[in-house]
């Protein structure tokens, strides 16, 4: 379990990514024939990456290099593109965070099919077809438990125009949730989540007639103790970082901690090492001018009033209860799983 919740740390291990752009050296047929490179910047100072995908003979590589090195040859290049976006971070004095991507596929045909060379591209596919992502947001019915328990929800927009996430932590009964649900149940529900936040960016980016393609979170921390360090919850949470960081990796913006107590630190020690380097640096932790802090991303007519701005349900709850899940203790049930 806990080597499946450190999967990316031991990855980057595995493959030596820390030194991958100097220490190692491709096979020749890796570096004459695997298409690609950075080739410029756009607008905003991002590199651009192309891949020419027609011309690419994937039998021939994976028959003459291994399938290893063929990954290797992929997470260095990842490593040169952050790299790159680096150096454009302290050449313009901003960040840049992220890469634009020209895929060229002229000539694309039966050859780019082949079995082995889908199966080292399909991870990601596979785990959207077995999480059935695509319509899990209209089709799958979580236990009850799920429902009433699990906090958090969509209140808002940043002052970019994007979705803002809260996680309600304090109140969150992990043993009660993970005794009367399933782990897959729980796993779905964020899967559920991050789906319904893809699509409210996309509704975004109709409606403002530009890109939004990122969240803004707000972790509440009032109330965080020691029963939120159970080890089945923390393992369970590692597998759903994990999750995050292989499958939705460019979906946050920026994260912020609120409120937090004495042991947050203890707890984030616990759960910081799925993160990658990447994530960890759009984790702002706020002290006691929070409220203030958010005001300065978002306008207070976006920010619950319980959060310093003035956005109130209908009947004036300043909590915004009917878009923001806040729990209580679970009252455990039987084991049951959603259809």
């Amino acid at each position: 379990m806990w080597c499946c919740c450190f999967q990316h740390v031991e990855f980057r291990k595995h493959m030596k990514a820390d030194t991958i752009t100097t220490d190692w050296q491709p096979p020749e047929v890796i570096e004459r024939y695997l298409s690609g490179g950075i080739c410029g910047y756009d607008k905003d100072g991002s590199p651009i990456w192309y891949d020419v995908v027609g011309p690419l003979d994937p039998r021939g590589l994976l028959l003459s290099a291994s399938k290893q090195d063929f990954l290797k040859a992929k997470v260095r290049d990842c490593e040169r593109l952050q790299r790159e976006c680096k150096r454009q971070s302290e050449q313009l004095g901003r960040h840049v965070e992220s890469i634009t991507m020209i895929y060229d596929c002229e000539g694309l045909g039966l050859r780019h099919l082949w079995k082995p060379a889908v199966e080292a591209y399909g991870e990601h596919v596979e785990f959207r077809k077995h999480m059935k992502a695509d319509t899990i947001t209209t089709d799958w019915q979580p236990p009850e438990v799920i429902e009433r328990y699990l906090s958090g929800g969509i209140c808002g927009y940043d002052k970019d125009g994007s979705p803002i996430w809260y996680d309600v932590v304090g109140p969150l009964d992990p043993r009660g949730l993970l005794l009367s649900a399933s782990k897959q149940d729980f796993l779905k529900a964020k899967v559920r989540d991050c789906e319904r936040l893809q699509r409210e960016c996309k509704r975004q980016s109709e409606q403002l007639g530009r890109h939004v393609e990122s969240i803004t979170m707000i972790y509440d921390c009032e109330g965080l103790g020691l029963r939120h360090l159970w080890k089945p919850a923390v393992e369970a949470y590692g597998e759903v970082l994990t999750m995050f960081e292989e499958n939705y990796p460019e979906g946050l913006k920026r994260l912020f901690v609120i409120k937090a107590p004495k042991l947050f630190p203890v707890a984030y020690n616990l759960i910081k090492h799925f993160l990658s380097e990447d994530t960890r640096r759009k984790i702002i932790i706020l002290g006691g001018n929070w409220q203030e802090i958010l005001l300065q991303y978002i306008e207070p007519d976006q920010l619950p009033a319980c959060y310093g701005g003035t956005l109130t349900d209908p009947d004036g709850d300043p909590r915004c209860k009917t878009r923001v899940i806040y729990t209580a203790a679970v009252v455990e049930t039987p084991l049951s799983t959603g259809q």
